[in-house]
C-alpha cells in the first residue's frame, strides 16, 4: 500500500492533498443547521478514520487547476 511505503520511507506525512474521491472523503453532502443543531455529524470514511487516527490530515481539491498540480506530483 502507498501510504504504508511512504510512512516507512518518509514517516508520517503532515497532510494529504488529493482529489475529491469517496475513498478519501464521505460523500454526503453538507449537514442542514438544524441537523447541526441536533448533534448530528457526517461520518468520515474507514480510510479518513485511519488517517485521522495517526495524525494525518486531508485536504481534498476540487478546483482543476489544483487537480493537475496533484497528478503532477505522483
Amino acid at each position: 500500500m502507498i501510504i504504508k511505503d511512504t510512512i516507512r520511507d518518509y514517516g508520517i506525512p503532515e497532510c494529504l492533498y488529493t482529489d475529491y474521491r469517496t475513498v478519501f472523503k464521505s460523500n454526503k453532502k453538507e449537514l442542514t443547521l438544524k441537523e447541526e443543531l441536533q448533534g448530528k455529524e457526517i461520518k468520515n470514511t474507514r480510510f479518513a478514520n485511519m488517517l485521522n487516527h495517526i495524525g494525518i490530515d486531508i485536504i481534498s481539491i476540487v478546483d482543476p487547476r489544483s487537480k493537475g498540480r496533484i497528478e503532477r506530483l505522483c
